[in-house]
């Protein structure tokens, strides 16, 4: 029936082409409320049968209104009076229905014929299907409360399903008995192509309700996917910027070693280290040890520390706050924003490592030359002589 609505629009065009072509307040007026909505949609959403139809009414600009058949006046009066001899208008150009469909036929050129044959027989036993057919060429309810359970999932896209050679189509799409999916799912995937591949070759030519879900849980299920399956990509890791003078942006961390707990403290414009042994772990000892590296050094601009418990205490903030600082967490769970700071206690570690203990038993270390922590020179760690203090003349080379 849309056909032969969809089809009427199209005469009356063709044959008023003279007063028609160029106006773009054309409204048409049809009873048949489904054509409405598939005019507003693109062209490839719509059934098959009525994209070669919209492409004849593409030289026109009109808009497609609904409006009931009992106020219908003038079109219901004209279609009740036929004339009683016939037209001489030119035979040629009008077009019987029947013949309209010939010329449409559709190209399934995505389904093998095999495949058709399976799908004519296998949508007849199909008891979803046939209620689906039933509704398509009778009408559908005007509610969705209204639609059979079986039916109820094609409600949303009612426009776009189409029967023909008795296969159902969703636009470009076949519709699939619920007997073929586990056979379709299996040719989709039998490239093992991937999720996106599969789903971008299955919408080509079939569909069902669900069959992203089901392509996608079938390639999710495959253990040769599984395990040739590349790694995904890691996130670029976004640096910090460089500081344009020293002690300007510095990092804190704490790492144990021995039994024992230690402050690191680093800034980022020449990669200098401060070690601190810590009697304890308490946010006022950490706060003391800072103010002291702050004394020596001066205010930095910014301070960068993970989420420990030392660094979140009202306290610290204080502190922060009452020295004019811009103190800076880390995302939570992630040790990568405070990459600084982790960057140095794996120094201090590999250098603990090599000198069988603390640096400064070395003399080798203790006689090495320091640039000072305001230079771009290679980095230095300052190590501490005893704990809670640092010596000026200690040094330890990079490690």
């Amino acid at each position: 029936m849309i056909e032969k609505e969809c089809l009427a629009i199209c005469l009356a065009f063709e044959k008023w082409d003279s007063l028609l072509y160029g106006k773009s307040d054309i409204t048409v007026q049809t009873d048949h409320q489904p054509l409405e909505s598939i005019f507003k949609k693109p062209l490839n959403k719509a059934p098959r049968r009525l994209q070669a139809m919209r492409m004849r009414l593409q030289r026109w600009s009109f808009e497609v209104k609904y409006k009931k058949g009992a106020q219908q006046v003038i079109a219901d009066t004209l279609s009740r009076a036929p004339l009683p001899q016939l037209s001489k208008a030119n035979l040629s150009r009008e077009q019987i229905f029947r013949v309209e469909l010939e010329a449409m036929a559709l190209d399934n050129s995505g389904i093998s014929k095999v495949t058709q044959e399976n799908l004519q027989e296998q949508t007849a036993m199909d008891p979803a299907l046939q209620k689906l057919s039933l509704l398509i060429m009778t009408g559908w309810p005007t509610s969705k409360t209204g639609v059979d359970p079986l039916v109820r999932p094609y409600y949303t896209f009612k426009d776009e399903l189409s029967v023909a050679d008795g296969i159902m189509y969703k636009g470009q799409q076949a519709v699939i008995p619920s007997s073929m999916r586990p056979a379709m799912l299996e040719k989709i995937h039998r490239t093992h192509f991937g999720v996106g591949s599969c789903i971008q070759r299955a919408k080509v030519s079939l569909f069902w309700p669900g069959i992203t879900t089901d392509t996608k849980n079938k390639c999710m299920s495959c253990p040769l996917c599984a395990q040739y399956a590349s790694q995904a990509p890691k996130e670029p890791m976004l640096s910090h910027d460089i500081p344009d003078s020293p002690w300007s942006v510095v990092s804190q961390d704490i790492l144990m070693w021995e039994g024992k707990w230690h402050l690191v403290t680093t800034w980022h414009y020449s990669d200098w280290v401060e070690i601190d042994v810590l009697p304890n772990t308490l946010t006022a000892t950490v706060v003391q040890l800072t103010k002291a590296h702050f004394a020596r050094f001066g205010i930095p601009e910014r301070l960068i520390t993970d989420n420990g418990p030392q660094y979140i205490s009202t306290e610290y903030k204080q502190f922060a706050s009452e020295y004019g600082i811009e103190h800076v967490t880390s995302s939570l769970y992630w040790p990568q924003g405070n990459g600084k700071a982790e960057a140095a206690v794996k120094i201090v570690k590999r250098m603990y490592q090599k000198n069988k203990g603390y640096p400064f038993s070395n003399p080798g270390l203790q006689k090495h030359p320091s640039t000072g922590p305001g230079t771009l020179a290679s980095s230095k760690a300052h190590i501490p002589t005893h704990e809670g203090h640092t010596s000026n003349d200690t040094w330890a080379s990079q490690a």
